[in-house]
């Protein structure tokens, strides 16, 4: 299935470090000056990027799976879209989240990157599985059974990382 393990992928220490490796590194490439705090399991951002007036507190979150999953934590007893309220919540509405995809990537490419305020992450959950809501971020996800058989979930391709997505989210 799509969240099995892959063989000889990395391990989920080896893709913390990866993805946030590169989103500093596309980070400073976009003028931003990049600060990381010290030490594992930071609250709430991984990085602070800094361009002129403008402040991004950034929460780096890397796979090699075929989504993200965000909300599943907070769904026992609530629905999905109260599930993502209270994931909003915990993480305030204008967090910086950039999502970094290794799924498939070879060795020495770039991994695709999106970008996103915690707000709109949550306005795409609510409106994943044909607007039934979802725990998980899906990146090229077709439904195959179900309420949403046929229907595709993807990140959206205005969240991919640009020079003007970063500077305008």
């Amino acid at each position: 299935g799509e969240f099995q393990d892959c063989g000889d992928c990395m391990t989920s220490y080896q893709v913390s470090v990866a993805a946030e490796s590169f989103a500093a590194g596309l980070l400073a490439h976009a003028g931003y000056q990049v600060l990381v705090q010290y030490g594992a399991n930071q609250p709430l951002y991984d990085l602070v990027a800094v361009k002129e007036r403008r402040i991004l507190k950034v929460s780096v979150k890397g796979t090699q799976l075929a989504g993200w999953q965000l909300t599943g934590g907070f769904k026992k007893g609530r629905s999905y879209s109260e599930a993502v309220d209270v994931w909003v919540q915990k993480h305030g509405r204008d967090l910086v989240f950039l999502f970094v995809q290794f799924l498939a990537v070879p060795l020495g490419t770039m991994p695709e990157v999106f970008v996103a305020r915690a707000h709109m992450v949550a306005a795409h959950l609510k409106r994943a599985k044909r607007g039934h809501g979802d725990t998980t971020l899906r990146w090229k996800h077709i439904w195959k059974s179900g309420l949403a058989e046929g229907c595709t979930d993807t990140m959206p391709e205005t969240w991919k990382f640009t020079q003007e997505r970063i500077d305008s989210v």
